[in-house]
């Protein structure tokens, strides 16, 4: 089986895969794509390696510039949109291991460390055995999210055409030429 169909057969089984965490990438990704709204029952970190990629969640933009990553807790629904070009790493952690994670959504800092975790797991076969070198792996990973500090990328606001066109991440301050397109309707 080729490593797209692998890709295809484990996102159909998404909900009942018997490993703690589950994971994907998306590289060369078509420009300026969306996801409509959905849910998880697994939590959902979303990495961006290029491009942003903006996540719409409880009524907020979720920003998700380049070397950032998203947490959605399971259960969480949520759509997502890539600007521009895009490549992201997608992992979906069950809910017994996403038990030390935050209960609410946020955007962390990866740090190096972090990234090389992401990158490595998403190669490794995902169907790792459970007290092996890719299991302690995992558990190493988990360890970076949790300890990763928090970035203010989001954004509350009403969904409305104007708030989810806006580019990258400037809240809390966006330039003034911003301010002045959106008016005071939109922006604090």
């Amino acid at each position: 089986m080729r490593k797209s169909e692998t890709s295809s057969v484990l996102q159909d089984s998404l909900e009942t895969f018997p490993r703690a965490v589950v994971a994907f990438t998306a590289k060369n990704v078509t420009k300026d794509w969306e996801k409509a709204s959905h849910v998880h029952h697994k939590g959902q970190l979303l990495y961006s390696v290029r491009g942003v990629l903006n996540c719409y969640i409880n009524r907020g933009i979720w920003i998700v510039p380049p070397q950032c990553a998203v947490w959605i807790p399971p259960g969480v629904e949520h759509s997502a949109k890539g600007m521009g070009e895009t490549e992201c790493y997608c992992l979906f952690i069950d809910t017994v291991a996403a038990a030390g994670l935050p209960v609410d959504c946020c955007t962390i800092s990866v740090s190096p460390l972090l990234r090389e975790l992401l990158l490595k797991v998403v190669g490794i076969n995902p169907l790792y055995a459970e007290e092996s070198p890719e299991s302690r792996l995992v558990g190493t990973l988990l360890d970076e999210i949790v300890a990763a500090p928090s970035k203010r990328c989001t954004y509350p606001c009403r969904m409305t055409r104007v708030c989810v066109g806006l580019p990258q991440c400037f809240w809390p301050n966006p330039p003034r030429s911003y301010r002045v397109m959106l008016g005071r309707s939109v922006l604090p």
